[in-house]
């Protein structure tokens, strides 16, 4: 799924309620070591986790290789995984082997499981509830549409592009999503309704024959041609049914071949990088409101380590950072002004003479 940033602040918070702990450390951080986007992010969330008290470990990677490795080696009373300049282009859930019965839990209403069986659709939904969320903040583009679209255990950090730009991709993967499961239901179904077909015209031969038998008694040659106008009108029900089938396959291939070619156009489009990290976790931290001209620095650097490959993106991202530098600027002149006033306040006052 995906967090669109009117949510990063509530996100944020459940993240803090699942990771705060006086014992163990429930919250691991993933840093594309090689890419000083990601440093800088790394160290901006840092930041923001010690301000809160919120225990946290730091894990340079370098690679997926890397990443797999030792996120197969996490303990499992983690309970949230942020990756930082890594993760968006790959299925995650596949990549890292993740099982997601390992991670779902009873819910706090719903004690008891019962022996159900847990599945990607319900192991969010009550009675059940997953133990470890996995987070992504990377600005690689495209997206693996599994992740933005298909999983309940990763949760995207978007940059408010997915709304606007990928409405066709998503209804073109749900579908899609949808028919897989369609023609897996047709399979059961197909298969059943073969067993009770088979098992009915047996039965519809065998009464066939009985009443053959008695109309060659009774009556002789006489309903050969009634016989045959069954036989006729059967054929053309029989017909029209197949023509039906047919015509409703030739649909639904051509609805598969629309939706895949959207999804293959869009993996198509090449490998970029939409947005810094820095700037979403800056953003991140602006919903919270801890943000400062630490923060600020931190963002800035990250984002202008793109500039040699990317020069279009710093300079659509310079201007948001020109207008903070001056909003921040303003905002520390107006505390100075505050804090000169109040001095000024308190020497005149301790100039007057008490009577």
């Amino acid at each position: 799924m995906y967090i669109a940033p009117s949510e990063f602040a509530r996100t944020f918070e459940e993240i803090k309620r699942t990771s705060l702990t006086h014992s163990t450390c429930k919250l691991v951080i993933f840093a594309s070591c090689l890419d000083v986007d990601a440093i800088c992010s790394s160290k901006m969330l840092a930041m923001l986790l010690k301000r809160h008290l919120i225990v946290y470990q730091l894990i340079p990677v370098v690679g997926y290789t890397d990443l797999k490795n030792k996120y197969e080696k996490l303990d499992s009373g983690i309970s949230n995984v942020i990756l930082l300049g890594c993760g968006s282009m790959v299925d995650l859930e596949s990549f890292l082997d993740i099982d997601i019965n390992e991670h779902a839990e009873p819910s706090d209403e719903y004690p008891n499981r019962d022996g159900h069986p847990i599945t990607p659709e319900t192991s969010t939904e009550q009675p059940y509830k997953l133990n470890r969320k996995i987070y992504i903040i990377d600005g690689h583009r495209p997206w693996n549409l599994d992740n933005l679209f298909g999983s309940q255990i990763i949760s995207c950090f978007d940059d408010g592009s997915t709304v606007t730009e990928l409405s066709d991709e998503k209804k073109a993967y749900q579908t899609l999503v949808s028919m897989n499961d369609d023609d897996d239901d047709d399979d059961d179904e197909d298969k059943d309704d073969d067993e009770d077909e088979d098992e009915k015209e047996d039965v519809e031969d065998l009464a066939e024959t009985e009443n053959d038998d008695d109309d060659e008694d009774e009556d002789g040659d006489g309903d050969g041609d009634d016989d045959e106008d069954d036989v006729i009108l059967l054929s053309n029900k029989r017909k029209r049914k197949e023509e039906n089938g047919h015509a409703n396959k030739r649909s639904r291939k051509r609805l598969l071949r629309e939706n895949e070619k959207t999804i293959e156009n869009y993996y198509n489009q090449g490998s970029t990088i939409s947005t810094s990290s820095a700037l979403q976790v800056y953003s991140l931290i602006n919903e919270i409101g801890s943000i400062n001209i630490d923060f600020l620095w931190l963002a800035i650097v990250g984002t202008t380590s793109l500039v040699s490959n990317h020069r279009e993106l710093y300079e659509t991202i310079l201007p948001v950072f020109k207008e903070e530098v001056n909003r921040l600027d303003a905002r520390a002149n107006t505390a100075s002004q505050s804090a000169s006033g109040l001095n000024s306040a308190v020497g005149s006052s301790d100039n007057e003479t008490v009577y």
